[in-house]
């Protein structure tokens, strides 16, 4: 049974790539660890190290550029030479500063506004970041672009916006859809192509008005959310490249990477979604992101937009903390893929998977993100069950003429009920000078976008007239074998619905195969030169069970897959093409895994995040106690003198880690959960001189002392005992800086002791002490 593009075997990769370098780009990262805000807060409850001034130095060492945002407001770091890269939002959430602007979901202003765009370039003229080296346009501005507002008298642009569709658009028919739930397909046809429109020449004036301000800069976008009915080739038109946000699974990743790559003409970074989109159980792993990185090199992509914001563990909001190997694998793969300069491709395309926009933007606005069921599909039998060398084309680049139809063999055609006649028309002259055309749309080319029938035309390409819906799920059974490659006659189950046909060509149409009932099911028709294929029930039908994104249906069926391959190399296209094999190394495990700390930990309070789940690892019960010479006065702890380590704020670790409210789907609409550091903290206001001494319970070999920290650490000592009243000086550490920062000490230790004491001297006036977590490390492994 074939696998999806993860499963690509006999994989390579040098073989594959023709030269190797220095890395050539510097990433972008959508990231917020600059928000120090929301870190030091964090770090406080979890305990774990957050410097501000680290956190962008390790993405410069990394070859990655960061958002500015936060990071700049803080003295520490507004002045620091940082290259950075800026969203420009291109006119979105402008309610505020235009009170008349029409406003769509959630109180945002619509986007396509006139009153939008002059803000947006105001803001341009008036913004003056350093060091920026590119612009991401807009965010999502694909999607927001396709709302559809009901026209009311109080506005009169929308008034204006409805009569221009209507007549440009709508053939005099069809203007705004009356809302985001109208059920007109013309209205949405006429509706997206009028805001391609406006969306690019918008797009057009922004970019030129950053260009003449930073020549220099890159610019980035549009944060696509994923494939939609867009124009994406003029819509891409001004930028340098490509960033959709893609993500595993049905919807995206590869078919999205080779979608705007062949769109678009542009270097596609895709923007890696690696949460748990799915839930708890479908939490991404590092392989999946090695297999993400495969796909984006398989297909097209030449980079990558790497995130590490947790959409769904917001409390966490990085997964360098919530699942730190696969943060490891993430930061090993761009680095691999940043030294990789070019890849043997197929070169040129012998087929050509066709998209059509207007079938695909005839539906409301709320279904246009699931649209991807034939043509993703296609993508699947085209690129991994044959493996072959073939290119997007939309109707758009063929109504421009942009895109040469008889530079190929074949053309795939999954979906397309609504299209111009002009398109069709291309078709059967693509046809009629030899080529072969595979239509797996029943009901292909039935309607012209101007809302007339289509029929006529249709049958003279297809061959035949589509009627009424078969009932339930129908037999095919390929007679004529030998027409499609097939080494026998085979019968194979229909997914999707059947229907009934007519031939209305009888003399150059040929029956291939029959449903159970007789009734034709896939024909062959001869015209000039060429052929086409049709398809009575479509062998693209997509079904989706449940959270399992790989679950295509005919796809994974054996009889299917050999059929499609058949046909594909029978007409004319090429297998097995080398692309789809490529795979970067698997990881060696010790490079990506967690390094722990040798020895138990006697507080037992060690542990990290495993797959958004805390994990609890090497800790040993020890059943010990601390206390205070001086009890916390700023944030106390638990209250009692004998504090046992279960219980206290010095080793509340994985209370803090079994503690998250935002771990379901859906947290991410959550405000973010800042957490009340005097929860999972102590601190001291008083300057005096402090003890904690650490009871053990009995005696231990010990290895080191881990401490984190807030505020002014002062200089300390830490003293070991086995009775509790002789010490011994085992270590020590001079006075910190005060710091906002959550740090930490490490201090190894040697012999074998009950009680340490750790001795911190008197602080400067008015500087507190926050002691987040201690961690004892004792014994072997």
């Amino acid at each position: 049974m074939h696998k999806s593009v993860s499963g690509a075997d006999a994989p390579l990769y040098e073989e594959l790539i023709e030269a190797k370098g220095p890395p050539l780009v510097k990433y972008p990262i959508w990231s917020y660890e600059s928000n120090a805000a929301f870190f030091r807060n964090i770090a406080k409850k979890h305990a774990f190290r957050y410097s501000l001034l680290e956190e962008i130095r390790k993405y410069d060492n990394l070859n990655m550029i960061i958002r500015d945002g936060w990071y700049s407001e803080h003295p520490e770091t507004k002045n620091l030479p940082i290259k950075h890269w800026e969203v420009v939002q291109c006119s979105a959430n402008r309610t505020a500063e235009a009170p008349k602007v029409v406003a769509v979901k959630g109180g945002e202003s619509y986007c396509l506004d006139p009153v939008c765009l002059e803000k947006a370039l105001r803001d341009i003229e008036t913004f003056s970041p350093k060091n920026v080296v590119a612009f991401v346009l807009g965010e999502e501005l694909d999607y927001r672009a396709n709302y559809a507002i009901a026209v009311e008298d109080r506005y009169p642009w929308l008034q204006e916006a409805d009569r221009e569709i209507k007549a440009k658009y709508g053939f005099g028919k069809y203007g705004m859809p009356l809302s985001n739930t109208d059920d007109n397909p013309f209205r949405w046809i006429a509706f997206r192509r009028w805001s391609d429109d406006k969306l690019t020449a918008q797009l057009m004036k922004v970019a030129g008005l950053l260009r003449k301000r930073w020549p220099e800069a890159k610019l980035m976008g549009l944060d696509f959310v994923g494939v939609l009915p867009v124009d994406v080739g003029r819509l891409c038109a001004p930028m340098d490249v490509i960033t959709p946000q893609l993500r595993p699974g049905m919807k995206d990743l590869g078919f999205g990477v080779k979608y705007f790559a062949d769109l678009t003409g542009k270097p596609v970074w895709p923007m890696l979604q690696l949460m748990p989109f799915g839930g708890d159980e479908m939490v991404p792993t590092p392989e999946t992101a090695r297999e993400m990185y495969n796909e984006v090199i398989r297909n097209g992509g030449q980079g990558v937009f790497p995130l590490g914001v947790e959409w769904y563990a917001r409390e966490l909001n990085h997964y360098k903390f919530s699942y730190p190997e696969k943060w490891n694998a993430i930061i090993k793969l761009t680095a691999q893929m940043g030294s990789i300069k070019s890849i043997k491709t197929p070169q040129p395309a012998d087929t050509v998977l066709f998209y059509s926009n207007d079938s695909h933007g005839a539906v409301p606005h709320e279904q246009v993100r699931f649209g991807l069921k034939e043509i993703r599909m296609a993508y699947e039998v085209l690129g991994p069950v044959c493996r072959g060398a073939f290119k997007f084309v939309n109707d758009r680049q063929i109504e421009r003429r942009e895109r040469d139809l008889s530079r190929y063999r074949l053309v795939y055609v999954p979906f397309a009920t609504y299209q111009s006649t002009g398109i069709v028309n291309k078709f059967l002259d693509f046809v009629k000078q030899g080529g072969i055309l595979v239509c797996g749309d029943p009901q292909a080319f039935i309607w012209n976008t101007n809302g007339e029938e289509n029929r006529l035309l249709a049958q003279e390409l297809l061959g035949v007239q589509v009627g009424e819906k078969l009932p339930g799920r129908q037999t095919l059974r390929i007679n004529d074998f030998q027409a499609l490659g097939l080494k026998q006659p085979r019968e194979l189950q229909s997914a999707g619905s059947a229907y009934k046909i007519t031939i209305t060509d009888l003399s150059h149409t040929k029956v291939i195969a029959t449903f159970q009932n007789g009734n034709p099911a896939i024909c062959l028709h001869q015209i000039g030169k060429g052929k086409a294929l049709y398809f009575a029930s479509n062998p693209f039908f997509h079904v989706d069970f449940g959270n399992d994104p790989l679950t295509l249906e005919m796809v994974v069926e054996p009889g299917w897959q050999e059929l499609m391959r058949s046909i594909h190399q029978t007409f004319g296209g090429r297998l097995d093409q080398d692309i789809w094999r490529f795979s970067f190394p698997e990881f060696d495990k010790t490079e990506i895994a967690v390094q722990t700390p040798p020895g138990v930990c006697l507080t037992g309070n060690y542990g990290y995040f495993h797959a958004n789940k805390f994990l609890a690892t090497k800790n040993l019960g020890t059943g010990g106690t601390y206390r205070y010479s001086l009890p916390p006065d700023r944030y106390p702890d638990c209250g009692e003198k004998e504090i046992p380590f279960d219980r206290g704020k010095l080793m509340d670790r994985p209370r803090a880690g079994n503690a998250m409210d935002n771990q379901s789907p859906g947290g991410w609409e959550k405000a973010w959960p800042y957490c009340n550091e005097s929860d999972w903290c102590v601190s001291w206001a008083s300057t005096a001189p402090i003890e904690v001494t650490f009871d053990l319970k009995r005696i231990y070999p010990l290895r080191s002392f881990h401490l984190f920290y807030a505020g002014q650490l002062p200089a300390l000592e830490l003293f070991g005992s086995l009775n509790g009243k002789d010490w011994q000086s085992l270590a020590s550490r001079a006075g910190q800086e005060p710091t906002l920062d959550v740090l930490d000490v490490l201090l190894s230790l040697g012999g074998k002791w009950r009680y340490l004491k750790l001795s911190m001297a008197k602080r400067a006036a008015k500087e507190s002490l926050t002691l987040v977590e201690t961690e004892i490390w004792g014994g072997t492994d």
